[in-house]
């Protein structure tokens, strides 16, 4: 069964932050140079299916930008998107985004 955007957690345009681990590790592809970052939502993927992995479903897949000035001693505008899945992810209320 696959969900569509509509059904996911966060859509484009919501802050987020990347966990720096997880207790679970379900899905542990997100690179380590984004945990503990904040981001922005710049896409919404929703649930994928790939034939290849026989796990199962991950949770719905996001595209996140993130501000290279964020990541590294890189004083650029420049940003990178970054596809991350949902349990790496939590909202970034309000009052943390500055």
């Amino acid at each position: 069964e696959t969900m569509s955007a509509s059904d996911c957690k966060f859509k484009i345009g919501d802050a987020v932050v990347v966990a720096t681990e997880l207790a679970h590790r379900n899905n542990p592809r997100t690179p380590e140079y984004v945990r503990g970052k904040r981001g922005v939502i710049g896409s919404v993927h929703g649930v994928l299916e790939n034939p290849k992995d026989h796990r199962g479903l991950y949770d719905p897949l996001y595209t996140v930008r993130f501000d290279l000035s964020a990541l590294s001693s890189c004083s650029d505008q420049d940003s990178i998107w970054v596809d991350v899945h949902e349990e790496w992810l939590s909202s970034l209320h309000a009052e943390e985004k500055n």
